[in-house]
């Protein structure tokens, strides 16, 4: 399919999204067949879920319908081709376990990055339009991390091996060298003091290559192919959930955090039919069926010609039929009773009732495969790590173990015929099965929930332990104190961030890239309302009486200068030219007060970190009362020249005094008017609410509803006054108590009134009299103190 044709189905899928559910990418590196099995019955069941997905593989055109609909693979299998040969090199080798490991990182991180540079993935990772819902990615290549923090985006990775220790670690799961052995530890369980003391070395060696070699290498391309900004440790720690597709119970039963998902048999799909062929071996060999398979990699005939002799000879003086997957077979005189091939459908050979024993690698896959089908194995580790796992298997006796550095003929024979003949070996294999299987949700059903929990909630991260990314010898002094990233990738030495930047929990200094929460533009807007608030006040103040409608124009021209003030402070701030706003949100008081917290490491010299951590909520109020006294003293004159008798222009002197006020304000109590306007807007509001009634001269409640709703001035200050105190609700509770704007004191005083006049108009007999007063006669009874005022009706 050209490139094209892929681009336009990727944008069908993401079309699609809306309606069907969300648009995911999975990367996935690894030239293991057998782990991409794995990686694809998980993709397989969030497709039948409805959701679309876009894949990097270098195995495509597996999926069947209907999961295919729903998704585009994007085929890296050319870009892989070239690493073949040296992979099954790597895979096969027993060399020194230290070199072994250093040459399979430095060789996943060069086929991880000719991946990524392959034209699909490339037109794909330079799309600036292209957003993901969650990103999966592979747990065993941390070079593909960097891809879910590009995108921002939750992220899942799963491994198709029994998690390596810095997958656990960076989840906070407990690491021990002898409780809880490593993907390629040699023993576990009942060891030796020269085994504990071999496998503490290799756990230090595997650390070792991890921290100081694989990461950095991976860290190093990560920021040249995918622009990462931030350490890729960091990056590996905010991973969401991490996916093990083992069963706990063959892995040593480690404790692990919530955010670490055990999803075995993803894989397993029962039911599938034999070739006819194959069908007719098997339903004829009425004595039992061996099953020999190394894996998907391991080359049989690359084993030494004295093994392959030695099982040659064996399976011919053996009643069974055995199926061996090897490709050649003139090492040896092949027996009659063994059929070979370079591949056989394993699940379901394994699944046919003939099949006695399983003479496997140990692989997690076949593990899994042979419990699954309770088939009793012969463990045959060729790679010494595998024997862990062979163990945990046969140690409930559902099989037995043949050492490849001591093999004879006789040993085989008699292992193979205890095996397929004792029914003790079937008996325990079934049992293991409703052990370790028979669990109320299974492997499948636990990763799509926990996918779809993820995805509904957009982050687990509180999944893992606190633990993550504690240390005692990297974190900086004091609260703000961070790290700065160098031209040449590295990393100085603790101080304050630059401008824009703030530390982490890491002390690494990032740059400042959220969103203003609701809260912080409440905030902004209330240090806005201040200086428009005060110069309408002081308009109003200089103006009397009827000289208060020619201001009309003043209040007007007040507003355009804080408004025209404000959008300049946001225009020259970051993202520069726009009004979007990227800030570092206050998450403690002490972030308004830096100053304050600078850190004295040696008891003697003081590390200076001041910064401004609640970037750029600080500064862009000091820009705004800037641009808008600016504004006032070049707008205002100019206006008042149309109308020079205009009684409202000495209020342009204010501006001079409270500009300067507001700013010392600001700078000194900042974080305290933060933490507080809320209270502020609300009895304000209530204080200068019942202060505007208090003038009135009449008290009554009809007459100071009356006195509101007849004359605008007095509507436009009382709604004023209550869309004030909303401001204040709203910034308190956001918007989950809104009724609490109805609870507004200027109701209590005018509610009862038509209450009352309602009631009176009701109830009251007619009157001959009423009282009527002008304002002479009004004027005369304030002057008397001998009439006492009871209200007006």
């Amino acid at each position: 399919m050209g490139l094209k044709v892929k681009c336009a189905v990727f944008i069908l899928a993401c079309l699609c999204h809306a309606v069907t559910g969300a648009t995911i990418l999975a990367v996935f590196s690894s030239l293991s067949f057998s782990d991409h099995l794995v990686f694809r019955g998980y993709l397989s069941l969030l497709a039948r879920k409805g959701h679309s997905l876009i894949v990097m593989t270098p195995y495509p055109g597996h999926f069947s319908y209907p999961e295919v609909e729903n998704i585009v693979e994007l085929d890296v299998g050319q870009a892989s081709a070239p690493f073949w040969e040296e992979y099954k090199k790597l895979m096969t080798n027993t060399i020194d376990h230290y070199q072994r490991l250093k040459a399979i990182n430095e060789f996943s991180v060069r086929l991880a990055i000719a991946q990524l540079k392959s034209k699909q993935m490339v037109a794909l990772l330079i799309n600036p339009n292209i957003h993901f819902d969650l990103v999966i990615t592979e747990a065993d290549v941390p070079l593909l991390y960097a891809i879910a923090d590009k995108y921002r985006a939750p992220h899942i990775s799963i491994t198709a091996s029994t998690g390596k220790i810095h997958q656990h670690e960076a989840k906070g799961d407990p690491i021990h060298p002898i409780f809880y052995p490593d993907v390629n530890a040699l023993s576990h369980g009942n060891m030796t003091l020269w085994e504990k003391v071999i496998e503490f070395y290799r756990h230090i060696q595997t650390k070792n290559e991890y921290y100081n070699n694989y990461l950095p290498l991976c860290e190093l391309a990560a920021r040249k192919l995918l622009g990462l900004k931030r350490p890729l440790q960091e990056v590996e720690y905010d991973i969401d959930l991490l996916f093990i597709a083992s069963n706990p119970a063959l892995t040593g039963n480690r404790p692990t955090v919530p955010a670490v998902v055990y999803v075995d048999r993803m894989h397993i799909r029962p039911g599938l039919s034999l070739p006819q062929d194959l069908l007719n071996v098997l339903d004829s060999a009425t004595k039992g069926v061996v099953y020999f398979s190394l894996g998907a990699i391991q080359e049989v005939e690359k084993l030494s010609t004295s093994i392959l002799q030695t099982f040659a000879q064996a399976f011919q003086e053996l009643p069974f039929t055995v199926l061996w997957k090897i490709g050649n077979t003139t090492m040896f005189k092949k027996p009659d009773n063994l059929i070979s091939q370079t591949w056989f459908p394993q699940q379901q050979v394994l699944a046919h009732p003939n099949v006695k024993a399983f003479i496997t690698h140990g692989g997690a896959r076949s593990l899994e495969e042979a419990i699954f089908y309770e088939v009793p194995i012969i463990g045959f580790p060729n790679v010494k790590s595998r024997k862990v796992f062979i163990n945990e298997v046969t140690k409930y006796g559902a099989g037995e173990i043949l050492d490849p550095y001591y093999l004879d003929k006789e040993t085989v024979k008699a292992v193979i015929t205890a095996v397929t003949t004792n029914e003790k070996y079937k008996l325990a294999i079934s049992n293991l099965k409703h052990k370790i299987f028979d669990s109320l949700v299974s492997g499948p059903d636990d990763a799509i929930w926990w996918t779809e929990y993820l995805l509904h909630h957009g982050t687990a991260r509180h999944l893992r332990s606190s633990t993550v990314g504690f240390t005692l010898s990297k974190t900086c002094p004091g609260l703000y104190c961070g790290r700065t990233e160098l031209d040449d990738g590295s990393w100085s030495d603790c101080g304050a961030c630059p401008r824009g930047f703030r530390t982490n929990a890491s002390s690494y200094c990032i740059q400042c890239m959220d969103e203003p929460t609701l809260y912080d533009g409440l905030y902004l807007g209330f240090m806005v309302l201040l200086p428009m608030v005060l110069h309408w006040s002081f308009i109003d103040m200089v103006a009397y009486g009827e000289c208060k409608k020619k201001v009309l124009v003043q209040h007007l021209c007040a507003f355009v200068e804080v408004a025209s003030g404000t959008l300049a402070a946001l225009l020259v701030l970051p993202p520069m030219g726009t009004i979007a706003l990227n800030v570092c949100s206050p998450k403690a008081l002490s972030d308004w007060y830096t100053l304050l917290h600078n850190p004295q490491p040696d008891y003697k010299e003081t590390l200076h970190c001041t910064q401004e951590a609640v970037y750029p909520l600080y500064t862009i109020v000091l820009l705004i009362y800037a641009f808008s006294l600016l504004m006032t003293i070049t707008l205002r004159p100019w206006l008042l020249t149309w109308e020079p008798s205009n009684p409202g222009k000495k209020a342009i002197y204010s501006a001079l005094y409270f500009y300067p006020i507001l700013v010392l304000i600001h700078t000194v109590a900042a974080g305290l008017i933060y933490c507080s306007f809320p209270y502020i807007i609300i009895i304000i509001s209530m204080m200068t609410s019942a202060s505007h009634f208090s003038i009135k001269i009449e008290q009554s409640a009809w007459r100071l509803l009356m006195s509101t709703v007849t004359r605008p001035r007095n509507l436009v200050i009382v709604v004023g006054h209550w869309l004030v105190h909303a401001y204040g609700i709203i910034s308190l509770t956001g918007f989950k108590e809104l009724c609490a704007l109805l609870i507004y004191p200027d109701f209590y005083r005018i509610l009862p009134a038509i209450i009352e006049k309602i009631g009176y108009l009701i109830m009251s007999p007619p009157r001959s009299k009423c009282a009527t007063w002008s304002k002479e006669s009004l004027r005369a009874a304030v002057n008397d103190d001998s009439i006492m005022f009871q209200g007006f009706i």
